[in-house]
C-alpha cells in the first residue's frame, strides 16, 4: 500500500468516508471483517473497542486493544495490491520483506524496496485481487483458523 494519509482512530472513526468499514457483526461476511474499531469518547479519554472480530463476543479484548492503540495512527492508501488468498509465490530475493504479525520493520534499503515495487507492478494486479484466508472458514469468532 502507498500511504496517502495518516489519521487519528478518531479521525478514522468519525470520516464519513471510512463509517462504512465499521463491523456489521450480523451482516455479511465482508461487514463482519470491517477494521474500523477504535475510538475515544474523549478527546484524551481511553480507547474503546467496537464489536468485532478483534474482540471478545461480549467485552474489549483488552490484549488486541492495547496492541492495536499503542500509536494513535491509522495508515490510509487508495493505491494498493491486497492479494489475500490469492497471494502469488514471493521471490526468495524478497523473504526479508515478510514480517510475522504483529511485526514491523522499516530499515529496507532503497533499491530492494524498489525491486519490490517494480515485482509488485509487473504483476498487473491492482486492489483487492483476493478475498482474505480467514475466509474460508465458515466460523471466525474466538476461535483460531485451523489449516
Amino acid at each position: 500500500m502507498e500511504v496517502e494519509d495518516i489519521l487519528t482512530f478518531n479521525d478514522y472513526w468519525e470520516d464519513a468516508e471510512f463509517k462504512r468499514k465499521r463491523p456489521v457483526m450480523n451482516g455479511s461476511l465482508q461487514q463482519r471483517f470491517g477494521d474500523n474499531i477504535y475510538s475515544r469518547l474523549t478527546q484524551d479519554g481511553p480507547f474503546q473497542q467496537a464489536l468485532s472480530r478483534h474482540s471478545w463476543s461480549d467485552e474489549a479484548n483488552e490484549r488486541n486493544l492495547n496492541r492495536d492503540t499503542s500509536v494513535d495512527r491509522v495508515l490510509v492508501g487508495r493505491n494498493f495490491t491486497y492479494w489475500g488468498a490469492q497471494a502469488p509465490t514471493l521471490p526468495a530475493g524478497f523473504k526479508d520483506f515478510i514480517i510475522s504479525r504483529p511485526g514491523w520493520k522499516d530499515d529496507f534499503a532503497a533499491q530492494d524496496v524498489k525491486k519490490l515495487l517494480d515485482w509488485v507492478e509487473n504483476k498487473g494486479d491492482e486492489g483487492q485481487v483476493g478475498l482474505p484466508v480467514e475466509w474460508r472458514y465458515e466460523r471466525y469468532w474466538r476461535e483460531p483458523a485451523k489449516d
